[in-house]
């Protein structure tokens, strides 16, 4: 608090200052009421980060009253805080009254149902909102359809909602009508609802709203205890969603005959290039239909299966797929367990040059399986040597297609495999196929 308040007043003269991030740095309220009088006379400050800095309702409130009396601060982060019910209140009476704010970040609070209803009649007042990120709130199905109710019922003029986090509210079917409403303002290109309670009935309640959206980019559900009819409903969503560009459906018990319903809803003209189909309890059959998917899906750039049971059979199907595929290679392919957090060996010096010169993003982390749904099994996908000889044999057939991030890890990949792995990934780099100059093929490191 002592350091943000000397900061604060080092800066109370400079008025070209743009943006202050100040996250991680235990400002606390006494830290934040420093910055607080800062922002109040500052006509500069766009951007206010303060995320996961141990603010409650004392410091809220001191940023609310300032906040009404700024007039350029666009983005404002509180994210990971300890801001309970007054503080999201405070901060909701400053939204009703700004004309700047467009991005709002309340995600990992304290707000609760009420502080979602003070939050969502200060939406109905505003006209400067377009971002809003308020995930493990503890919202409630009452919460999450208050706010979507006020975001679906904007004044007239209103900037128009691209980004809403909703995810870890605890929101089940009831609130899936009022989501269905914001999706179908048609402005939304990120929605999140991961790690929420939707199910198969909520799943089917929103597909027509995502088969209507022209806006929707980015669509995350993981998490939210859908089974094989909820997909069979979303695929229907899906074959005519125009605009989709990436799928998390992560943690979700879609079991083979889910996943074969998404696969073959995206096979062909689909613009998705990332799905994530990791934890969902796959088979064997599940790894056939993911190998049509980049048999007859061009533009599919990133495809998750971690923690499923695929199986060497389900590897033979992928190396399949990869072999008989057109077009540019695949960014990742993983068929690991772990996190992206878990250290990788590189196979080939040739790759790992290339990657220091040019990395690939890794795959977001997933998310925490929500305490409300029954465990998922942490599952292995069991590739062993036959699955890794047969990807293997796969990249060599088709260099073009072979993935730039191959992962592997704990797949119980013996020396037949590694050797065969390695021996794939160096013809690869010398014959300059999918991955090119700048590619790389990681295998992560085997356990067990």
């Amino acid at each position: 608090p002592a350091g943000a308040a000397t900061l604060a007043g080092a800066l109370a003269q400079n008025s070209h200052l743009g943006s202050l991030a100040l996250d991680t740095n235990g400002v606390g309220d006494g830290g934040a009421e420093a910055v607080a009088g800062l922002v109040a006379g500052n006509g500069s400050i766009k951007t206010l980060t303060l995320a996961a800095n141990g603010i409650g309702d004392a410091g809220a409130a001191s940023l609310a009253a300032a906040l009404k009396l700024n007039t350029t601060l666009e983005r404002l982060d509180l994210a990971g805080n300890a801001v309970d019910v007054d503080g999201a209140t405070a901060l909701a009476g400053a939204l009703a009254e700004s004309k700047t704010i467009a991005s709002l970040d309340l995600s990992d609070n304290y707000a609760g149902e009420e502080g979602g209803a003070a939050l969502a009649a200060a939406i109905k007042a505003n006209s400067s909102l377009a971002r809003l990120s308020i995930k493990s709130n503890a919202l409630g199905d009452a919460g999450v359809a208050a706010l979507c109710a006020a975001l679906a019922a904007r004044p007239p003029g209103a900037a128009p909602l691209v980004k809403l986090d909703l995810g870890n509210n605890g929101a089940g079917p009831e609130a899936s009508a009022a989501i269905a409403a914001v999706l179908a303002l048609d402005t939304v290109s990120e929605l999140s609802l991961a790690g929420n309670a939707l199910g198969d009935a909520g799943a089917a309640a929103l597909a027509p709203a995502i088969a209507a959206s022209t806006a929707l980019k980015v669509l995350d559900l993981a998490g939210n205890g859908v089974g094989p009819l909820g997909a069979a409903a979303l695929a229907d969503a899906l074959r005519a969603a125009p605009s989709l560009e990436s799928l998390d459906l992560n943690y979700n018990p879609l079991c083979d005959a889910g996943a074969t319903a998404v696969v073959g809803a995206l096979k062909h003209g689909s613009k998705v290039a990332t799905l994530k189909l990791g934890w969902c309890k796959l088979g064997p059959s599940g790894g056939n239909a993911a190998a049509d998917l980049l048999l007859f899906a061009p533009a599919l750039a990133a495809l998750d299966l971690r923690g499923n049971a695929l199986g060497p059979t389900g590897a033979a199907s992928l190396g399949r797929g990869l072999r008989g595929a057109d077009g540019a290679g695949l960014d990742e392919l993983d068929l690991g367990c772990g996190s992206r957090t878990r250290r990788g060996r590189r196979v080939s010096a040739r790759r790992a040059r290339a990657r220091r010169a040019s990395a690939l993003p890794t795959l977001a982390p997933a998310h925490p399986h929500p305490p409300h749904l029954p465990p998922l099994s942490r599952s292995y996908n069991d590739v062993k040597d036959d699955g890794a000889c047969a990807l293997a044999q796969a990249m060599k057939a088709n260099p073009a297609r072979a993935p730039r991030s191959l992962k592997l890890g704990s797949n119980y990949i013996g020396r037949f495999g590694q050797v065969a792995l390695n021996e794939a990934v160096d013809m690869v780099a010398e014959m300059g196929g999918g991955a090119g100059d700048d590619g790389h093929i990681l295998r992560e490191r085997e356990r067990g």
